[in-house]
């Protein structure tokens, strides 16, 4: 049986997991002098997406369940 304080950090971690988080792009290569992003991480737990893979664009990681942002930010956005 799980004492409270271990129950507390349970649903605390859940809940952090349903706020969206950036994925960390990589880029491979330059297309019309625009960046191309072939791979992508999830930020907690690392898990690897290629481009063109079942898992690319889904709201969550299959792996550990936190919620992706797949919106690439510019430079200077302010996000």
């Amino acid at each position: 049986m799980m004492t409270d304080k271990e129950a507390e950090d349970y649903l605390t971690r859940a809940l952090r997991k349903q706020k969206p988080q950036r994925v960390i792009y990589e880029m491979t290569d330059y297309a019309d002098g625009a960046p191309v992003y072939g791979y992508a991480n999830c930020p907690a737990c690392g898990y690897c997406y290629e481009e063109g893979d079942k898992n690319w664009g889904e709201p969550f990681c299959p792996h550990c369940g936190q919620a992706l942002d797949w919106k690439i930010y510019e430079e200077g956005d302010g996000e």
